[in-house]
């Protein structure tokens, strides 16, 4: 309850709570709940009404995101990633395939990517500092885990404090430095722009520099109870009452030992001896001179010996030696337990290093998206995008001039672009041809033509306007999946049921060879009868080709 408590989580919707108990009874299980829960980030979903809707297929199809199954790296996120941070790949992919369906968000990433190239000279410091940063995500939330109380089953059987702590503090330095080149954005931002998404940017980072928690003062606050002395990571005096009492009994010690030295040596009239360690932390070094001209006390004990010299122990040094051994491993216990508290004060500023996280992955993505529209040697345009429409007697276009692939293109310059016309009088086009004749291909390039338009950036055409499209379909290719008990026919039906029930009219629908999962009659009537359907009940923007070439003049005899 407490838990759920502070997720602020809806506890009438039963399914997410049950769902939740259920995670964490399994984590509780594997001896993990604690640390889960000290880095658990919980993120509202976005409004679905501001993105355009694909489904798994799709993405598939248009090659969005590099293939696992097929081993291919070829895809539209590995021509776009010249991202430096790992966030900001993480971002780009998220960009990809969530791209925008809100006119004025699309607009607004247009001229936020013009303006970015405008001052791209200004930012090389910036980009440089980004390619030498950690993951910031998932580095906090590590060493937010590392702060998190050990359940007892465990057993640590090493100490990797100290090297947490130095990793750390190497973080905290990028940071203030970081910081610092925000510092530079956002004064150059107020001299030159009022772009809506760079304000909302810079925003950010006056908040992240300003307001408490700010960046420095989350810095400034984990080094003031860590100090470095010999390579080593401790508290500040009066940071840590436990350390101190140690460090202190520990200082009583040497200083008996010092004493005791010089004790011993008035006693046996000795003007050289030596404390050094060997076998034990403190042994008496005398040299084999001095001992033929002295008597060595009863209580001596020989411990060690090197070229002239011999090594020895008492009563005192001994025990001073087994109590220092005993604080020794207190002060390593009391280590390990405040470099827990070193990370779990670092955490009590994980909302700080999420939103910093956030703008380095949005600064690094737009950026990127600069590279590739105006520095790269594509050959690119601007599209101009329209309004949805809200009903069938408004027009509803799609007008593509030399539209290119953009995978195909990059790769080749002299590929041949195609001209595609939608209009209210001509909403579908019925492709017929032979294999290989380049029917998937067209068909590939206008889906992520559009996808690349609705995500704020300039397409593989010399001219391309058209109006914004809420959904993308795609029945593209033959596959099977037999281990899900579904047959290539199976799929077919399912991408097919997709469209028919989920598509509006501003939806574009990519059908290609549809009805080639079984026979040629029954594969006829499953295309005609879903192409006269989209006709007549959707009216949504569609290509769809097939080897019927008979289907064409089937429908023309019953245009009415």
């Amino acid at each position: 309850d407490l838990i759920l408590k502070n997720l602020n989580m809806d506890r009438s919707n039963e399914l997410v709570v049950n769902n939740t108990i259920c995670l964490f009874a399994y984590l509780d299980s594997l001896i993990l709940l604690n640390k889960s829960i000290s880095s658990l980030n919980m993120n509202l979903l976005i409004n679905e009404s501001l993105l355009l809707k694909m489904d798994s297929q799709a993405i598939y199809h248009l090659q969005l995101i590099p293939c696992l199954e097929e081993n291919s790296t070829q895809s539209l996120l590995s021509l776009l990633d010249t991202c430096n941070t790992p966030m900001g790949k993480r971002l780009l992919k998220k960009w990809i395939i969530n791209p925008l369906a809100d006119h004025s968000e699309i607009i607004a990433r247009q001229n936020t990517l013009l303006y970015l190239n405008e001052i791209y000279a200004h930012t090389d410091e910036l980009i440089k500092t980004f390619s030498k940063l950690k993951d910031i995500e998932k580095f906090t939330c590590l060493l937010g885990k590392y702060g998190a109380v050990e359940d007892k089953k465990i057993v640590n059987y090493d100490d990797l404090t100290n090297k947490r702590i130095k990793s750390l503090f190497s973080f905290l330095e990028d940071m203030e430095i970081l910081n610092g080149h925000l510092e530079n954005l956002s004064n150059l931002i107020n001299a030159t722009t009022n772009d809506r998404n760079l304000m909302d940017l810079n925003s950010t980072i006056k908040i992240l520099q300003k307001d408490p928690p700010n960046i420095l003062e989350a810095v400034k606050t984990v080094k003031l109870i860590v100090q470095i002395r010999d390579n080593e990571f401790i508290p500040y005096p009066g940071v840590f009452s436990d350390f101190d009492f140690i460090e202190n009994e520990i200082e009583k010690i040497n200083k008996e030992v010092f004493e005791e030295s010089a004790k011993v040596k008035n006693q046996l009239g000795l003007t050289k001896m030596s404390i050094v360690t060997s076998k034990y932390k403190f042994e008496f070094e005398i040299s084999e001179e001095d001992l033929e001209r002295i008597k060595i006390p009863f209580d001596f004990e020989f411990v060690s010996k090197r070229n002239g010299y011999k090594r020895y122990i008492n009563s005192e040094i001994r025990y001073c030696i087994e109590k220092l051994e005993g604080l020794e491993e207190d002060r390593s216990n009391v280590l390990i337990l405040f470099g827990s508290s070193v990370f779990r004060t670092f955490n009590q500023f994980s909302n700080t290093w999420k939103n910093l996280s956030n703008l380095v992955a949005e600064i690094d993505v737009l950026l990127a998206l600069t590279r590739f529209c105006y520095k790269s040697y594509y050959s690119l345009e601007k599209p101009i995008i329209n309004k949805m429409i809200t009903n069938k007697q408004e027009t509803s276009i799609l007008i593509a001039t030399d539209i290119k692939h953009p995978l195909l293109a990059a790769s080749n310059p002299d590929f041949v672009g195609n001209n595609i016309n939608f209009d209210n009088s001509n909403k579908i086009h019925v492709l017929t041809g032979p294999n290989m004749g380049g029917k998937s291909t067209i068909m590939r390039t206008l889906g992520m033509n559009i996808i690349l338009a609705q995500m704020g950036c300039n397409v593989f055409a010399s001219y391309l306007e058209f109006n914004l499209v809420d959904r993308l379909f795609t029945r593209i290719g033959a596959s099977d999946r037999l281990i899900e008990n579904r047959s290539t026919f199976f799929i077919e039906m399912e991408e097919i049921q997709a469209i028919i029930n989920e598509a509006t009219i501003n939806s574009l629908s990519l059908i290609d060879e549809l009805g080639r999962g079984t026979s040629t009659f029954d594969g006829y009537a499953i295309a005609c009868s879903t192409l006269k359907h989209i006709i007549k009940n959707i009216g949504c923007r569609t290509i769809f080709a097939t080897h019927y070439f008979f289907l064409k003049n089937d429908l023309e005899e019953k245009k009415e």
